[in-house]
């Protein structure tokens, strides 16, 4: 939240003792560290993936924006405009490009969703041959089925180390499953399948080079 906001940054590490006196932003300051506060009691102690980043802390942004930006605004225009019109000029621009590569990630994020969840209505237009269930998705992609949540159906995951993939297959063919989809989080080796199973189907996600695989016993 810090590294995404540099007014933020320098207007809280500008912040005096006097600018503490004023009743508004001390206001503001005091619901800040209370939001803060009751966000870090709240907090759960697994997750860190995909689910987590600053969402929680974003409420308190404006607030403290609403302190810092009138101190930065003082903290330049005490220096002179020699060197506060430098600084307030890197600081936009250091804002402007930190808020286009934010936005730039968040779609590159959007896309890499949108290509899981193609690879998934693959999987699920598939059929399993084990009685006419649900299809049957092996993948190493842990985010497979949290970020495609809404493609997932009735479809059946299990997630396993690339090195276990084949063991896995063989464990379905086991049980009777004999059609099965393969979501790679990288490309296809070959050493994926045991003996006397066939590729029938097979396509690319995304351009970050996984791959689904439709695959049937012999």
């Amino acid at each position: 939240l810090f590294a995404t906001c540099p007014f933020l940054v320098v207007g809280l590490l500008l912040l005096r003792r006097s600018d503490l006196t004023d009743p508004t932003s001390g206001f503001l300051l005091a619901v800040s560290a209370l939001v803060a506060l009751a966000v870090v009691a709240t907090q759960y102690d697994i997750g860190g993936a995909a689910e987590w980043g600053g969402r929680f802390m974003a409420i308190v942004l404006p607030l403290l924006l609403a302190v810092a930006v009138p101190v930065v605004l003082r903290r330049t225009a005490a220096v002179g405009p020699a060197i506060g019109r430098p600084v307030l000029a890197c600081l936009v621009v250091a804002t402007a490009a930190l808020s286009v590569l934010s936005m730039r990630t968040l779609a590159t994020f959007h896309d890499r969703s949108a290509s899981l969840a193609d690879a998934w209505r693959l999987a699920v237009e598939a059929e399993s041959a084990d009685g006419g269930g649900p299809p049957v998705v092996v993948t190493t992609s842990p985010a497979l089925g949290r970020l495609t949540w809404d493609a997932v159906g009735d479809a059946r995951q299990l997630l396993v180390e690339p090195a276990e993939v084949p063991a896995a297959v063989e464990a379905l063919d086991g049980l009777g499953v004999d059609r099965l989809v393969l979501v790679l989080d990288g490309p296809a080796t070959g050493e994926e399948l045991p003996t006397g199973w066939t590729v029938v189907a097979s396509g690319p996600i995304g351009p970050w080079g996984g791959q689904v695989l439709v695959v049937e016993a012999d």
